[in-house]
């Protein structure tokens, strides 16, 4: 559990300045504790490390096509076929690239890709097998 004044400071509605050192690996998780009011961060931008362009959080997330936004679990359990085809008419609807976070993902058979599309369908992992596909089906993962 954090605690404000220890580990972060809240300096303007918009902003969070967290204390101490952080590595590009961790994960800050911000949930409201009983907070009233908005519950939104409105129009608040952030810098990523290192840029020089402060842009919205939803900008920043549009950028890609996270399968786990689908609902991928990538647990090598859970059947993730429906999130990798949602991520996939994201993406071609988007023109963004498909990001797969590090896991082991079980996917059956994808819909078949339109023959007529103009754009490119970018897949991206996060390393070198840390980002599994476990094909479960009997046929081809996918079609181009």
């Amino acid at each position: 559990l954090q605690m404000p004044g220890i580990d972060f400071t809240i300096p303007s509605p918009t902003t969070i300045q967290i204390l101490g050192a952080t590595n590009v690996e961790d994960v800050i998780d911000v949930r409201n504790m009983g907070r009233t009011g908005a519950n939104t961060i409105g129009t608040a931008t952030i810098t990523s490390t290192d840029s020089t362009t402060a842009r919205s959080l939803a900008t920043r997330f549009a950028d890609v096509v996270n399968v786990k936004d689908f609902g991928a679990v990538g647990n090598d359990a859970v059947d993730d076929t429906a999130a990798f085809n949602s991520a996939i008419t994201r993406a071609l609807a988007t023109n963004n690239p498909i990001l797969i976070p590090a896991g082991i993902y079980r996917v059956d058979n994808l819909d078949v890709i339109p023959n007529d599309i103009e754009q490119t369908l970018k897949i991206v992992g996060v390393g070198k097998r840390s980002s599994v596909i476990r094909h479960t089906g009997d046929g081809a993962l996918i079609h181009l």
